[in-house]
């Protein structure tokens, strides 16, 4: 975390991938797609929903953060205002808790035309092949439609209202921890090596200069940000397929 460029390192498998492999790296592949979910009616699309997130997100006190396909699209430099409208309908955006606070998250289902991820957090009953944790206290995301999302998200450090652009290794991990957490075969390193591989050559690195005026302050990213503890106030939590299974059954 806090690297701009984190996730882009030369990854080199120790020897090219066996037939298993390649088929694993497929299904990865394969369930990256499967795992968008559609999208919204009425929904405020591209940089017009970012700014819409934006305004209800200072409005309400509340701290956000972009996933989603728009969360990759904006790491390109020569990416527009219209480029975005076209190819993304909907806004993902997870809202954290208040910071050290017990208050209420006010927005509203589906507010401004955004697809929100709220916070809830619940008892449940992880059990596997080889034990059982029963009562586990266990924060996840879900949207106005009753998804949920395969990982979570943990604040460090307070920040100001509004929503965040995280970083590469940020999306990179988002990519990786949603593909695992929804998969029951065990996957081999190289495979999962090969996948994330994938997903850094299909980013770019460098934001461009409307999203970095109109978000200022917000972008989570050393390559923009020179506060510190602001570049590392957000992490991903993963969260494994056994939790993933404890947490659909409560549904």
């Amino acid at each position: 975390m806090g690297q701009s460029l984190g996730c882009y390192q030369t990854l080199n498998l120790r020897h090219g991938l066996d037939h298993e492999q390649k088929l694993q790296l497929k299904q990865l592949l394969q369930l990256q797609q499967q795992l968008r979910h559609p999208d919204l009616p009425n929904a405020a699309k591209g940089l017009e929903g970012m700014l819409a997130a934006h305004t209800v997100l200072q409005k309400k006190q509340t701290v956000g953060v972009l996933i989603g396909g728009l969360s990759e699209t904006v790491w390109n430099q020569q990416c527009t205002p219209e480029k975005l409208a076209k190819e993304h309908k909907d806004v993902d955006v997870m809202v954290l808790p208040p910071y050290n606070s017990e208050s209420e998250i006010s927005i509203t289902r589906f507010e401004a035309g955004i697809d929100w991820w709220f916070p809830r957090e619940e008892k449940i009953d992880i059990i596997s092949d080889y034990s059982q944790q029963l009562g586990v206290n266990q924060k996840y995301w879900i949207n106005g439609n009753g998804v949920t999302l395969s990982f979570g998200l943990e604040q460090y450090t307070p920040l100001s209202p509004g929503l965040y652009i995280h970083n590469l290794s940020f999306i990179c991990k988002m990519r990786e921890y949603e593909v695992l957490a929804n998969t029951d075969v065990q996957i081999d390193n190289d495979a999962l090596e090969a996948f994330n591989l994938k997903m850094e050559q299909r980013l770019k690195t460098s934001l461009p200069k409307f999203i970095r005026e109109k978000f200022a302050g917000h972008i989570l990213c050393d390559k923009y940000e020179s506060e510190y503890k602001k570049v590392d106030a957000i992490d991903l939590v993963k969260f494994d397929r056994d939790t993933m299974k404890a947490i659909y059954r409560i549904g």
